[in-house]
């Protein structure tokens, strides 16, 4: 399975891939040979910058992956082939409770990969979900609930983005279950979904027909 790759947050037309097993070799060693970028120094450089304005800056110019899919362009109307994974993204935890949280979420049967984000202060999630790119708002809004039910986390919502970028990160300890589970939707979050977004229904008044009215 293979994902769209880019070199820079400016760079939106990469024709480069990458598979998930060198996706987490990458990210493993800090270094992404695909592009020949060393990111190890880089995202350290990041995690001691304690303003939030430089970091955002510095992380510009980590490479990043489109993890929904291979794309012509980086945006929802220039997907190629969607992947049936989605972005999960939680940030600005609690550093005390960040290692516990990692393990608890390492051991949950849907997560695909687990690792520490490029500034240190969150986690990235791969999830498998249904292989239809018509069901990934459905699949996103599943995913919210869920991890709002069970661990009290709040999922960024920019994930919901079939086009979203994830900017990789250094983490030796990075985690990968191949066999994890599918996560797939439950009915009701599809159903909440679809009165969301379907118009209301107008309201039609009949005339009854006179011959009719008279026959009444």
């Amino acid at each position: 399975m293979k994902v769209s790759i880019y070199k820079n947050i400016k760079d939106t037309t990469s024709s480069q891939t990458i598979n998930l097993s060198e996706l987490v070799a990458s990210i493993r060693q800090g270094n992404v040979v695909q592009l020949g970028q060393n990111i190890a120094s880089l995202v350290q450089q990041i995690k001691s910058t304690q303003s939030k304005k430089e970091r955002d800056k510095l992380k510009c110019s980590l490479p990043n992956v489109t993890v929904s899919g291979v794309f012509k362009k980086r945006s929802k109307q220039g997907l190629l082939n969607y992947s049936g994974l989605i972005q999960v993204d939680f940030d600005n935890l609690l550093l005390e409770r960040l290692p516990k949280l990692r393990e608890a979420l390492e051991n949950d049967p849907y997560t695909l990969t687990c690792f520490i984000s490029p500034s240190g202060k969150g986690l990235k999630l791969i999830v498998k979900v249904l292989p239809n790119k018509e069901r990934h708002l459905d699949s996103f809004l599943g995913l919210e609930k869920y991890y709002l039910d069970k661990y009290s986390l709040t999922l960024d919502t920019k994930c919901k983005d079939i086009g979203r970028t994830m900017y990789l990160s250094y983490d030796p300890e990075v985690f990968v279950n191949w066999d994890s589970q599918v996560f797939v939707p439950p009915l009701e979050t599809t159903q909440k979904q679809v009165k969301e977004t379907d118009p209301k229904p107008k309201k039609i008044t009949a005339s009854i027909p006179s011959n009719i009215e008279s026959e009444l």
